[in-house]
């Protein structure tokens, strides 16, 4: 059985208006281009929502090509910043589909809860377990 391969065509990319060549359905030229169009301007608070994809606990995704990925992973690696594996990414504002970069950083699982702990994010969890080691 033979395989075709969908046809290259001259197409403009939606965000940065560049002709690129592209299979149908790519409307993006880059990896860059498709994300930066799915995040609104910075609001009063200094944070670039996320409008794209969110799952069911608000996270932002992102699906480039087959693989789907959280946004802030996305975002870090855009800016050149190494994302660590096994590593909570951790939003200072406490909006979770916020991708302003300096509302991002990295950390322990045992450093996102305190701060959740603190910022009062924890309430409603009776059987939760205390935060102390």
């Amino acid at each position: 059985m033979m395989f075709l391969a969908r046809a290259q065509s001259s197409k403009i990319c939606r965000f940065c208006k560049r002709a690129f060549l592209g299979s149908n359905p790519a409307v993006y030229c880059c990896l860059f281009c498709a994300f930066w169009d799915r995040v609104a301007p910075p609001n009063e608070n200094g944070c670039c929502l996320w409008t794209g994809n969110r799952n069911f606990d608000g996270y932002g995704t992102f699906t480039f090509g087959s693989k789907r990925r959280y946004v802030t992973e996305v975002c870090l690696q855009l800016h050149g910043i190494e994302v660590v594996k096994g590593a909570d990414k951790m939003h200072s504002c406490n909006i979770r589909h916020c991708v302003a970069l300096e509302h991002l950083s990295q950390g322990t699982h045992l450093q996102n809860m305190k701060y959740a702990a603190q910022q009062g994010r924890l309430g409603g969890r009776p059987n939760a377990r205390p935060l102390v080691r």
